[in-house]
């Protein structure tokens, strides 16, 4: 009530006042993403902040804080948004693959590998170490768990079709996430290079690693089969 009665007090706002202090926005939380997303694409997840996401809208610095009450907050739900993005990214890779399993795990690994490549800011913001503590944030915990469950799942579908070994599918789609997300890790910051592994091309590289480590893991199930 303080603040209303100071404001009634003020002169009229110019125009560009009232652009600053007095905006209304249709859907404030979803521009600051907007912003957000387009600030680590330009400068990296060390340049997003309430004040330049705030800027880049034409809101006061203020006007963030009814949506996110931190930096933090702000972090987690962008990473919140890429989760999202990749899980409807490996849904269409998996609606195009054909329906040999290895087929469509490695289509999954690469749609995995295509947001990193083309989104690194926004892949960095999704694994920083705020957007680690998923437990503060149950909207970043859900879009992680449901892009997870997509891999899961077809890993438990490849199980069945036996093309994977039984046996408990979170544990295999561990193992294949930590392939395809060193991969990507590896690409964007260009480790392969590095290396000396710059002539083969990530998704090269992930379609070998991939064949090794199912082969592995069919090799180490043939003695349970036998006994059965």
């Amino acid at each position: 009530m303080v603040g209303s009665a100071r404001r009634l007090r003020q002169p009229p706002a110019t125009n560009h006042m009232r652009g600053r202090d007095t905006y209304h926005h249709g859907n404030l939380r979803s521009a600051l993403l907007a912003a957000a997303r387009a600030i680590v694409a330009t400068g990296g997840a060390g340049a997003l902040t309430l004040r330049a996401a705030a800027e880049r809208v034409g809101v006061s610095h203020a006007a963030p804080y009814r949506h996110f009450p931190g930096r933090d907050a702000l972090v987690a739900a962008l990473a919140a948004e890429g989760f999202g993005e990749l899980r409807a990214r490996m849904e269409r890779a998996l609606g195009a693959a054909p329906t040999e399993p290895a087929a469509r795990l490695l289509a999954l690994g690469e749609a995995y590998l295509g947001l990193a490549t083309d989104e690194p800011g926004l892949f960095r913001v999704m694994f920083s170490p705020e957007a680690a503590e998923r437990a503060r944030y149950p909207e970043l915990m859900a879009a992680d768990d449901r892009a997870f469950a997509v891999l899961s799942n077809e890993v438990a579908a490849s199980q069945r079709a036996g093309a994977l070994p039984a046996g408990d599918p979170i544990d295999v789609a561990i193992l294949l996430w930590t392939l395809i997300h060193g991969v990507a890790v590896a690409s964007i910051d260009g480790l392969l290079a590095r290396r000396g592994l710059s002539p083969v091309p990530p998704r090269e590289l992930l379609a070998r690693g991939g064949a090794v480590v199912l082969q592995g893991l069919d090799r180490a199930a043939r003695p349970a089969r036998r006994r059965k």
